[in-house]
């Protein structure tokens, strides 16, 4: 089953703008299963763009998602870092020191779900656009309660341990090393 959008161009009365499209992968009885595809229009050119399997794994950029979320992003270019997730907090009032977003990673403990293993955040010590200065934090759990572990500062410092590195490496504890 295909559900069609249809628009008017500049050019033409009638043009696909977009399409959610339902097929069968397996039609036997006791195993069926289904995909969604979401196609739109992008330059002219008419593409799938995303595709939800049977087992809820989504594709963006892939027409085979192996994992729940999976984004592939497909060019010559060989050469850069391509971001394809961005994270944004904003605020209804006036941004202030500190504001920022962050992932956190979760699981099941022995009684509960969504418990908290770890997080990788970041926020800004500055907020002023022109000289606006951020800091990366990751923490991990310890004993029920989250401690930072880790902290890179805008000026290159890495923390271990503390929140406020005073070099290009500042360790608060004990360094053990072998040869």
């Amino acid at each position: 089953t295909t559900l069609v959008m249809k628009g008017e161009s500049s050019t033409t009365a009638s043009r696909f703008l977009s399409s959610i499209q339902s097929t069968f992968t397996d039609i036997t009885d006791a195993t069926r299963t289904s995909e969604m595809h979401f196609s739109l229009v992008n330059n002219g050119i008419f593409a799938e763009k995303m595709r939800i399997t049977g087992a809820g794994d989504v594709g963006i950029g892939t027409t085979s998602p192996t994992k729940m979320l999976t984004v592939i992003k497909d060019d010559a270019t060989n050469n850069a870092v391509y971001q394809p997730l961005w994270i944004e907090h904003t605020t209804s009032g006036a941004a202030a020191n500190g504001i920022g977003s962050g992932i956190v990673l979760a699981s099941e403990s022995s009684t509960n779900t969504g418990r908290m293993v770890a997080s990788i955040s970041s926020s800004f010590t500055d907020v002023t656009d022109a000289t606006r200065t951020s800091e990366l934090h990751l923490s991990v759990m310890n004993n029920a309660a989250a401690v930072e572990g880790l902290r890179i500062i805008g000026n290159g410092n890495v923390g271990i341990g503390t929140t406020s590195p005073g070099s290009k490496l500042h360790v608060a504890g004990d360094i053990w090393g072998n040869q």
